[in-house]
């Protein structure tokens, strides 16, 4: 018969330089502890997921039928390699299809709009919330967008309608796409390799182990370029294609392009599998293998967690605030007529910075004095980074920022946004590799994150590969790191002000803030973030809530 259509219907220390003492060489050393990033995942590799199955396409089903029937196999096609999917297509319209091309995400409350286009094909829309690419970099829709795709079916030679056109990858609703997908970070190396710079992934929970590997070994993304390294050379391959998960131990068994020959190379390999793979439900070590041959670590790099502690204004003095404790660093009196304001600190506590009351001069102080560094118009709060380089810039100035090194020498660095408008505020990440800014625009306030490109000395030389994250607010009032992969934001609203967690990238989560709030500081877990009002009240997230801490405050601020 034949087929018919349907009809048309870190570096030296900012010390040693104040005090004058001799500068320390800058070679990197092998870290002997450091974070490891574990993830909350409730799925190991080999666990198969439940509960999910679909039938496949009914005895003369029309085409609007089909196409709704091919959608609800998708979800199931996690767990049956999508046999019952491509059930609905062509025999060879199957073969050619590559569902692991893309996902495409719908709004679960929204209906799913089937029409007919003039040359016969289907038109599938629907409220679009974001899409997650083969690499497993997710991206945010805007709130506007529509999920529109085209289906072209046939009648085959059995007179029953077949998908014979259609775009490579998958259509999920949100509620599909949670139960079947998971954020977990993919750990790259800093360029000293002093620390780990996560990249975050989303991959389906079922061989999430195996899709971490594969993200591991494939390299740094080209957003990281210049920022990140690895330990592992490129073309190393998983050997077998998948990982072995066997009594809580990952067996990651490789096809190695360059010997791991060194301990250092050896440590650092293990640092970054551990930190990716470790805290997946299952699986509590690694092991890894050049082919079937165990590669012996001889010491591995651990878990190193210091107190990180705001720093913030407490009755004109700089304090230092853990726990409910505060420590005067800089009293008022000693700096009369300057005024204080804006302070910063960098994660050793050896540098800390605040500009005066006119924020035309930015300080660091140290043993006692206070040194210029940095001056201008509507001067930035500065971010310091954990190589202890200070970043500041001046409002009126969004194409550039300075970045002072522990020298005091100043660089001006270009921004890779252009558009115009005033810097509000600029954070450097923990890690060091990203560069968080806070920017007010013609089209209204955006965050925009970029990545901090340096030389093998570690001085910062560009910044490149800019985003802007789809924030669903119309007032941003602060942005602080939380992690080392997502910005906790402070929006306002008409009744108070809400915090968007913004992981880099993926969906927002939103938690109601405090009234009157002006200022947002987060460390690395919701428990630590904190929210100052325009009275000098501070709030610390506590459970589902907002827990009274000081009062008299003003711009809390943690390292970085």
């Amino acid at each position: 018969m034949k087929p018919s259509t349907p009809k048309p219907t870190r570096a030296k220390t900012w010390v040693a330089f104040l005090a004058s003492l001799p500068l320390l060489s800058a070679c990197a050393m092998l870290p002997t502890s450091g974070p490891v990033n574990h993830s909350d995942i409730s799925v190991g590799d080999t666990q198969p997921m439940l509960g999910l199955s679909a039938p496949g396409p009914m005895q003369n089903a029309t085409p609007e039928q089909i196409i709704a029937g091919f959608i609800r196999a998708c979800a199931a096609g996690y767990s049956d390699e999508f046999t019952v999917a491509r059930s609905f297509l062509l025999s060879k319209t199957a073969l050619d299809w590559r569902p692991d091309k893309r996902v495409q995400i719908f709004d679960t409350d929204s209906q799913l709009e089937l029409s007919t286009n003039p040359d016969g094909s289907i038109a599938v829309k629907a409220k679009a919330l974001g899409s997650v690419d083969e690499n497993g970099h997710y991206t945010v829709a805007g709130s506007q967008a529509k999920l529109q795709e085209a289906f072209s079916l046939v009648k085959g030679a059995d007179d029953q309608w077949r998908i014979a056109k259609l775009e490579d990858g998958v259509i999920l609703s949100q509620s599909s796409f949670s139960t079947i997908y998971s954020p977990a970070p993919v750990s790259f190396l800093s360029t000293d390799s002093q620390t780990l710079v996560p990249d975050l992934r989303w991959y389906p929970k079922r061989r999430l182990p195996t899709y971490l590997v594969n993200a591991l070994l494939e390299g740094p993304p080209e957003d990281l370029k210049g920022a990140v390294t690895s330990a592992f050379a490129t073309g190393t391959t998983l050997r077998g294609g998948s990982v072995e998960v066997i009594d809580s131990v990952a067996r990651v068994s490789l096809n190695l392009t360059e010997p791991l020959v060194n301990e250092n190379q050896i440590a650092l390999a293990y640092w970054q599998m551990e930190s990716t793979l470790v805290g997946i439900t299952g699986i509590s070590r690694v092991e890894l293998l050049d082919g079937a041959a165990p590669i012996e670590v001889s010491r591995r790099i651990t878990s190193a967690s210091s107190p990180r502690s705001l720093v913030m204004m407490q009755d004109g003095d700089l304090v230092r605030y853990n726990s409910g404790n505060t420590r005067e660093l800089v009293s008022a009196q000693s700096m009369v007529g300057v005024g204080m304001g804006n302070p910063s600190i960098s994660e050793d506590g050896e540098v800390v910075c605040f500009t005066d009351r006119s924020r035309t001069r930015l300080y660091v102080w140290s043993r006692g004095q206070s040194f210029l560094v940095f001056s201008g118009e509507n001067v930035l709060t500065a971010s310091i980074d954990r190589r202890n380089w200070i970043w500041t810039g001046v409002e009126s100035d969004p194409a550039s920022v300075s970045v002072i090194a522990p020298n005091a020498s100043v660089l001006k660095l270009s921004t890779p946004w252009g558009d115009g408008g005033k810097l509000i505020e600029i954070h450097v990440s923990p890690d060091g590799a990203r560069l968080a800014a806070l920017r007010s625009t013609d089209k209204g306030p955006v965050v925009t994150v970029a990545t901090i490109v340096r030389d093998d000395g570690g001085t910062p030389t560009a910044l490149s590969a800019a985003k802007d994250l789809n924030i669903s607010a119309a007032s941003l009032l602060g942005i602080s790191w939380l992690k080392g992969y997502s910005l906790a934001v402070l929006a306002g609203t008409e009744n108070g002000t809400n915090v968007l967690i913004a992981p880099l990238f993926g969906p927002e989560t939103v938690i109601p803030g405090v009234k009157d709030g002006v200022g947002i500081a987060a460390g690395t877990e919701e428990n630590e973030i904190y929210i100052v009002t325009s009275t000098g009240e501070l709030y610390v997230r506590s459970g589902r809530n907002w827990q009274p801490e000081a009062t008299g405050v003003f711009s809390p601020r943690y390292p970085g």
